[in-house]
């Protein structure tokens, strides 16, 4: 009898033991990746230039502009990997303030527009999902916006492709 209950015990003990490693191995794993995309933002802004930080619209460099373009499309990557729950929920809340304070820089915004017209309908290559996930930040101006919430729970268990609904 006493030794059911210390096998139960220690099944019990070694499971805890097992989810405890689980957990932590996760938030390692987020970190990671959470540090590699603050790397390449902090990469990304080093590049942008006085004009770009004072929000001067006026004189747009080439070099702005590829920079621009490279946030651009960091900011769609965070949206895409926060999806695949590689994010952590209060990470991206951060980011998603982030982003939606960064579009107000005029500057961005004028490249986000050429980006917009050059992605959105465009007959001659198949990009009209482009950016979808940034249209929707952008769209929806305040408020709390998870692209984990898009997916069902067997997707988000990774049963499911998380291209198919």
């Amino acid at each position: 009898m006493l030794s059911d209950y210390l096998g139960a015990l220690a099944i019990f003990l070694a499971g805890a033991a097992i989810w405890q490693q689980m957990s932590s191995a996760k938030r390692d794993r987020l970190r990671a990746f959470e540090d590699n995309y603050v790397q390449r933002y902090w990469a990304i802004s080093d590049r942008w230039s006085l004009a770009v930080m004072l929000h001067n619209a006026h004189s747009i460099s080439d070099d702005d502009q590829l920079a621009i373009r490279a946030y651009i499309q960091l900011c769609e990557d965070e949206w895409d990997i926060r999806r695949l729950g590689w994010i952590s929920k209060s990470s991206w809340k951060s980011w998603l303030s982030a982003i939606r304070q960064g579009f107000k820089n005029p500057v961005i915004a004028e490249v986000w527009a050429r980006v917009e017209a050059e992605t959105r309908g465009n007959p001659k290559n198949d990009i009209d999902e482009s950016f979808s996930g940034l249209r929707q930040i952008l769209a929806q101006n305040s408020g709390h916006l998870d692209p984990r919430n898009e997916l069902s729970w067997y997707q988000k268990m990774g049963l499911v492709k998380t291209g198919s609904k």
